[in-house]
């Protein structure tokens, strides 16, 4: 396995999606989602969060194929736990973790 199009390709075929439903839930097109697959491009960094996001991994397994386990444990959790939640609940935890990030931004 050696670059970002491999480890994309092995949680893609995990999940059984298709670059439809990830074109979809990722917000771009098909056609971007095939080239990210080729290695013809690379997704942008807003995209690579919703795809990493989408494929239960994290960004940096993505890109440099690292794992930092804790969060990775974290993301699962999330994602058993966000079909449970309602839309409001889901809209508190969205914001907070918005506002951590641009606090983290402001202050390095």
């Amino acid at each position: 396995m050696s670059g970002f199009q491999d480890r994309f390709r092995i949680e893609k075929a995990k999940l059984r999606l298709s670059a439809k439903d990830i074109a979809r839930q990722v917000g771009v097109c098909q056609q971007t989602v095939y080239d990210w697959l080729a290695a013809r491009q690379h997704p942008r960094m807003h995209h690579l969060s919703s795809l990493a996001a989408l494929l239960n991994v994290s960004a940096d397994y993505l890109l440099y194929g690292t794992h930092d386990s804790q969060r990775q444990q974290l993301l699962q959790d999330l994602s058993a736990t966000l079909p449970q939640l309602s839309t409001y609940q889901i809209t508190i935890l969205l914001h907070a973790a918005l506002e951590f990030r641009r606090r983290e931004r402001q202050n390095p």
